[in-house]
């Protein structure tokens, strides 16, 4: 796996954002370990969701910012978005 040069910034922004996420799962399971209202749970798992697709978001731009605009080859540009594009969409 290639490693990369991601500004410090953003990987303490990441963790932060991890870190939070990391506590709203303890959060869920405490809901479900005591029972709470099915909608309070699924709010919470959308929360979650949404989170984790903002850390995927930010992680891709910094990829295109860092790793795809400094290739001058655009076929092999246009293939690294698509790839992008077909993570983000799973």
């Amino acid at each position: 796996m290639a490693k990369t040069n991601r500004e410090e910034k953003l990987k303490l922004d990441l963790i932060k954002q991890l870190k939070i996420i990391n506590g709203q799962v303890t959060g869920l399971i405490n809901q479900i370990e005591n029972d709470k209202y099915c909608i309070d749970i699924i709010n919470q798992v959308n929360a979650v969701r949404a989170s984790l697709h903002s850390v995927s978001k930010k992680l891709i731009t910094d990829h295109i910012d860092g790793c795809v605009k400094s290739d001058k080859n655009n076929e092999k540009y246009i293939e690294e978005i698509k790839n992008l594009i077909d993570k983000i969409s799973r």
